[in-house]
């Protein structure tokens, strides 16, 4: 059996390292992920499309673009978790399972808010700890109504090549850090659009009615 690979600063992976399980008990941050990616001894023109991320060159400059800079929204650690979902569809009941990634806020009461991370340039993210959720969660969509899902304690192992491409998958939601800076920017907008709109009384000139977006919605799923 192969030994846990550590994620460190010096780390320089190769193909035969992608299968390795990482060691969880050894800290490691979103920088030191990148930089191992930077540093593979696999040809970056094959480990992008190994990882399914082709923006990996351009995360790490933005990262190293500045300082780190915390968020200041209650964000502790950048999390991996495992989860699952059983669905019914067209008489078939199908499921899906594997690793997500999003951003864990400080605790309070109880309770941690999860952060969507593919909004955020990486020097706001790089030096967060990675951690891994100690339990793991099937969602149940199978019948009528959702059934409440099962949570089980449990830390999951994870691969190398399965944490490399979950957390570059997450963060290349929008695409490139220009592409996503894009999305952001027209968002703000639009926001801003529908705030002068609630303010003049003309909303319903820029908004679509909900029986028509559910029309083109249920249009676009019977084309896919």
């Amino acid at each position: 059996m192969n030994e846990a690979i550590k994620i460190t600063k010096g780390l320089e992976f190769d193909f035969q390292d992608l299968m390795r399980d990482v060691d969880l008990t050894h800290k490691f941050t979103l920088r030191d992920v990148l930089r191992a990616c930077m540093d593979s001894k696999i040809p970056m023109e094959m480990l992008k499309p190994i990882v399914r991320c082709g923006y990996i060159e351009e995360y790490w400059e933005e990262a190293e673009s500045k300082d780190f800079e915390k968020e200041d929204d209650g964000m502790e650690f950048l999390e991996l978790y495992w989860m699952g979902d059983v669905d019914k569809i067209d008489e078939e009941t199908k499921g899906w399972s594997g690793f997500e990634f999003h951003g864990v806020g400080v605790e309070e009461d109880g309770f941690r808010q999860a952060y969507a991370v593919e909004w955020s340039p990486m020097y706001k993210l790089a030096d967060y700890p990675i951690e891994m959720k100690n339990e793991i969660y099937v969602s149940d969509w199978s019948g009528d109504n959702m059934k409440e899902g099962a949570t089980v304690l449990f830390t999951p192992s994870i691969t190398l090549i399965n944490l490399i491409h979950s957390i570059l998958w997450e963060l290349s939601f929008l695409g490139s850090p220009a592409k996503r800076n894009m999305e952001i920017e027209e968002m703000m907008k639009t926001c801003n659009e529908l705030d002068e709109a609630r303010e003049d009384g003309t909303e319903d000139e820029i908004t679509t009615p909900h029986e028509e977006v559910k029309k083109k919605m249920l249009n676009k799923f019977k084309e896919d």
